[in-house]
């Protein structure tokens, strides 16, 4: 049975419009914060559960919070947002249940093992169009695992009373993201109904205009891959109402602006923008085949052509089967696309 202490989910938001949001998330952001459990030495009692850090970490990042955010009557993502959510968890101490071991051993069971955890959730209101963060809200978690027989009986029943409760036959639970974004949504509710400031900025520009620009490689066979790529990100992006510039016009435009093998420079990129008349790029770069894994390689980045800062990127990879080819294809960017989707981006 799983439970987040002190934090208390609430759902009160029916007095406040639905706002438009984007999303930041970096679950990148495990690796750094197991890194930090091993140098203060949290991850050594681990021989008998070698996964248990890593299950006791992602508990933190879990994408429970996507789901949260999209059932919420509060929030609708809108890739026009002018306001960003930023998300920032972070798992700082776990206990092992090392003072409940004799108790748990001599009842035979009936007292529970308890695995301490303790952390944080942090919820960043950021402005786009002001490039700052508006308002921050902190929610400390102390959470408790407990291993017991009476949890096999009572261990299903409880989360139908409380958000705080999980059960599951291993670490992991949903109750962290959860229950902290419970508090948030009812929080920043409140401060809404007093803040008439804050709530103007949840607002949405112009829909942007897109270009999507293809990878530049003098290799035949990545070349074709490149177009296949290009047409199926094409599709998607459409699929999802997107405006994008079109191709034939987009590439007179590539070539005029000198593009490289190397891809758009930063001065390009805003010329590009000023021609193509768009306000964001799409750019697919650093596509590679590794002959000895079997694999395609590259990167889906996303740039603002006014300031050319960097507004997403993820790598994508896929098995170079000629037999599979297209469903390869489709399967590299599906996850990346899911991704963006959460996050609001498309």
């Amino acid at each position: 049975m799983y439970g987040a202490k002190k934090i208390v989910s609430l759902r009160n938001t029916d007095s406040i419009s639905s706002l438009p949001i984007k999303l930041e998330f970096d679950k990148a952001n495990i690796k750094v914060n197991k890194d930090f459990l091993f140098k203060k030495g949290q991850n050594e009692d681990t021989s008998q559960e070698p996964d248990q850090i890593d299950f006791l970490v992602k508990n933190y990042y879990s994408e429970e919070i996507f789901s949260q955010f999209q059932a919420s009557k509060l929030f609708f993502l809108n890739r026009d947002s002018d306001i960003k959510i930023r998300i920032d968890p972070s798992l700082d101490e776990v206990k092992q249940p090392v003072l409940s071991l004799l108790p748990n051993f001599f009842s035979l069971g009936l007292f529970p093992k308890i695995t301490r955890t303790n952390g944080k959730v942090n919820f960043e209101i950021f402005s786009i169009k002001e490039n700052k963060i508006l308002k921050v809200y902190k929610y400390k978690v102390e959470h408790r695992i407990f291993l017991s027989l009476p949890s096999v009986i009572l261990g299903p029943i409880l989360p139908s009373f409380s958000e705080r409760f999980d059960h599951s036959k291993n670490l992991k639970t949903f109750a962290i993201m959860r229950v902290a974004f419970g508090q948030f949504e009812e929080e920043l509710a409140e401060t809404l109904k007093q803040d008439k400031t804050l709530l103007a900025k949840f607002s949405t520009s112009e829909p942007a205009v897109y270009a999507l620009v293809p990878a530049k490689t003098q290799n035949p066979k990545l070349n074709e891959f490149s177009n296949a790529l290009y047409q199926e990100l094409e599709t998607s992006f459409l699929a999802r109402g997107m405006k994008l510039a079109e191709r034939k016009n987009l590439d007179k435009i590539l070539d005029e602006v000198k593009f490289s093998l190397s891809g758009l420079t930063e001065s390009s990129k805003n010329r590009v923008g000023q021609l193509a008349n768009v306000d964001k790029l799409i750019v697919i770069t650093d596509l590679e085949e590794n002959i000895i894994q079997k694999k395609f390689k590259f990167q889906i980045r996303s740039f603002d052509v006014v300031s050319g800062k960097t507004l997403w990127s993820y790598p994508c990879e896929f098995e170079s089967d000629i037999k599979l080819f297209s469903v390869n294809i489709q399967n590299s960017i599906s996850e990346t696309l899911q991704t963006l989707r959460n996050l609001g981006e498309i």
